[in-house]
């Protein structure tokens, strides 16, 4: 970490032990009236060659001791995180991160760290967003992202409703299959037909969930993860995204 970027990490624990010691609820439980303001905005103006500061807020996302570098485009009482897939970045989220704020939501992209638990990573990227003020979350994620945001969601009872695309049941340590045993919130499996290595675990998370809510699409053609969301935007899979994100706003 950075100088400059431990400086920062600094002033936000001292500015959580101050507010701490005032008691009242934690930011997860409060409204977003009551709720501490955004102390994670960067000084960056621009992300992997891709996002700048003109197509919303980038922000440094504080999770085990680092940050996470990231975008919100948008805002609303609904928030979407948007975990991306192994390789990638937030580039490939971009795009339909734009379309959902024209829904009148509020959607962060971040850019995973191999470093730091991917789990924990999206955890932090929904409390990032409501400190900024929404009230549902979703997560999304791709490949790997949707592995995360399942396991995230298993560890996170405020989370409206996960989505994952092309995700395995397992990745690099996680587990989404013992993740969706104990997961009770809205569950969307996306994968293709043609691809083939990822639709066995797509099935299997399905008998998995817990979830009275849960839903399976197995769509025609062999894309994976973001493939289903890049310029322009169109088709089933951001249909399917889009009418999930909506009805948590309900």
């Amino acid at each position: 970490m950075s100088f400059d970027r431990r400086i920062a990490w600094g002033a936000l624990v001292v500015a959580a032990v101050l507010l701490g010691g005032c008691g009242g609820d934690s930011d997860r439980d409060a409204s977003p009236s009551s709720a501490a303001e955004p102390t994670t905005t960067s000084t960056k103006t621009e992300l992997d060659s891709c996002a700048t500061a003109e197509d919303g807020t980038i922000v440094e996302i504080p999770v085990g001791g680092d940050t996470l570098d990231g975008i919100v485009v948008g805002e609303g009482g609904v928030g979407v995180v948007l975990a991306h897939q192994n390789p990638g970045n937030l580039c490939s989220w971009l795009p339909f991160a734009r379309r959902l704020a024209e829904k009148g939501h509020a959607a962060l992209a971040f850019d995973f760290e191999t470093y730091l638990d991917p789990g924990e990573s999206v955890v932090a990227a929904a409390d990032e967003l409501r400190r900024r003020g929404a009230r549902e979350i979703v997560l999304v994620g791709a490949s790997m992202g949707g592995t995360a945001s399942l396991v995230a969601a298993g560890s996170d009872p405020g989370v409206a409703g996960v989505v994952s695309v092309s995700g395995p049941e397992a990745f690099r340590g996680l587990d989404a299959g013992a993740a969706v045993e104990g997961l009770e919130a809205p569950v969307l499996l996306i994968v293709a037909r043609g691809d083939a290595e990822f639709v066995p675990d797509a099935r299997r998370l399905f008998r998995s969930a817990r979830s009275a809510d849960k839903r399976l699409v197995v769509l025609p053609g062999s894309g994976h993860g973001t493939d289903f969301f890049g310029e322009p935007v169109g088709g089933r899979a951001p249909e399917l995204v889009e009418a999930f994100v909506a009805a948590r706003g309900r």
